[in-house]
């Protein structure tokens, strides 16, 4: 657990109208990544899926894809949380973040219930399994 101080002043960086603050704030998040607790990653994977739908920057959109699959990867993320990608225009997309697009809707669209761990259900191209362990798209 990282504490409110800190988590405030992420979720600051993550909503900046500062392109390079957000991506700053997404480096941190997977530096951070084995130090956050359940809802810690429950309110990034909210926040980050969300900031995605309305990321008007090519650069920061995939900082955020990056980050977000990085999260998934931790086994703590509830599928409902990615619920905002629902509502992403996926035609907008460059073929980099097609492959962090597909890896995070298969995972939200999988049949039934929450992913505490384990085996990804979904495996991206090339990599072992995801993006922790594995390559993230576009790393190749």
């Amino acid at each position: 657990m990282i504490g409110g101080e800190r988590m405030a002043g992420l979720v600051e960086g993550l909503a900046s109208v500062a392109a390079r603050d957000r991506e700053e704030a997404c480096e941190t998040v997977t530096d951070w990544l084995r130090s956050f607790s359940a809802s810690e990653v429950s309110l990034l994977t909210v926040l980050l899926a969300s900031r995605i739908v309305v990321e008007r920057d090519r650069d920061c959109r995939e900082s955020e894809f990056h980050a977000l699959c990085e999260l998934l990867d931790s086994g703590l993320v509830d599928p409902a949380d990615l619920s905002a990608l629902s509502q992403f225009d996926s035609s907008s997309l460059w073929s980099d973040e097609r492959e962090y697009y597909e890896y995070l809707t298969g995972y939200a669209a999988d049949a039934g219930g929450t992913y505490r761990g384990g085996e990804p259900r979904v495996r991206l191209p090339g990599g072992d399994g995801g993006c922790v362990g594995g390559q993230a798209p576009g790393t190749e």
